[in-house]
């Protein structure tokens, strides 16, 4: 089975007049795999994927393989409010040669936990390709019950769940039913990946964040590989500014996470796609001076 632990990011998707810049998408791969990352994923919510034309979203997905090369894994979302569209999605990735794919659960109709484990079920009983389940109930009005992930662990290919909560008790009570089983618990933000890795999610984090801190916090994952504690603990600390701004419940998400972006490396990430907006002059300002504070510019 392929290593998937380790920060992996939910990379941006970069548009150019409102079309996919190709190019820029190859110079924010690199930069990521430069800055340590131990894995991307195209096309995930931060990809603005709900934005995204199905042949576009392929297309993403198609660059990511072919850009990162195995240097390091490429993990497709593919997951859709179509169990159909689903697993055309997800039967595309593995064709492509993708190392395994997240699938948010089926979104807009808030399904049952017997639905959503169907959902599932149809998708892994398709393929073969590792399949980690996405819970970001903050978009989808839903979350995967320990219950249900237990139970759909009888699939093989069924490794992990992404829990883009940050409610330790509930990914905690995630851990539990996940010990002595090939299943990690990832977390979803950047805020709680010390706090997640404690208690015994040891898959790693798929942080947003990471497309500007792709460096810090790929450091707080391996100082805690190697026994440091006490130096993956502060750099959690020191990053929390920056991922409440960005990601937090008043946070200003994907807009500037891009701006972010072009601060830090003059990325071209460029703008986000309609109906989202650019953040205003003020804003940015807040979010340069959070990011000097940190060293990043």
């Amino acid at each position: 089975m392929v290593q998937l632990k380790g920060i992996n990011v939910p990379v941006v998707t970069p548009f150019k007049n409102n079309e996919i810049n190709e190019e820029g998408f190859k110079i924010i791969i690199n930069y990521l795999i430069e800055n340590g990352v131990h894995g991307i994923i195209p096309c995930g919510s931060t990809g603005e994927t709900i934005n995204l034309r199905l042949e576009e979203r392929k297309k993403v997905a198609e660059i990511a393989v072919d850009e990162a090369s195995g240097r390091i894994s490429v993990i497709v979302g593919t997951g859709d409010s179509s169990t159909d569209r689903a697993i055309e999605l997800t039967k595309h990735a593995a064709d492509i040669g993708a190392d395994a794919v997240l699938v948010i659960t089926p979104f807009y109709f808030k399904p049952s936990q017997e639905a959503i484990y169907e959902y599932f079920s149809e998708i892994a009983s398709t393929v073969d390709i590792p399949i980690l389940l996405y819970m970001v109930p903050k978009f989808t009005g839903v979350e995967i019950y320990p219950e249900t992930a237990l139970r759909l662990q009888e699939y093989s290919n069924i490794v992990g769940i992404k829990m883009s909560i940050t409610d330790l008790r509930r990914i905690s009570t995630m851990i539990t039913i996940a010990s002595n089983k090939n299943f990690d618990v990832f977390a979803g933000n950047a805020s709680i990946i010390f706090a997640t890795l404690m208690l015994g999610g040891i898959g790693g984090a798929v942080p947003a964040t990471a497309n500007i801190a792709a460096k810090l916090c790929s450091e707080i994952y391996t100082f805690f590989l190697d026994d440091n504690i006490e130096k993956s603990r502060d750099l959690q600390l020191k990053i929390l500014p920056l991922d409440n701004f960005l990601t937090g419940p008043t946070g200003h998400g994907i807009p500037a996470i891009k701006a972010g972006m072009e601060m830090v490396g003059d990325l071209p990430a460029g703008y986000p796609r309609s109906p989202l907006l650019p953040i205003t002059d003020d804003i940015k300002k807040e979010l340069e001076n959070i990011l000097q504070s940190l060293g990043l510019i």
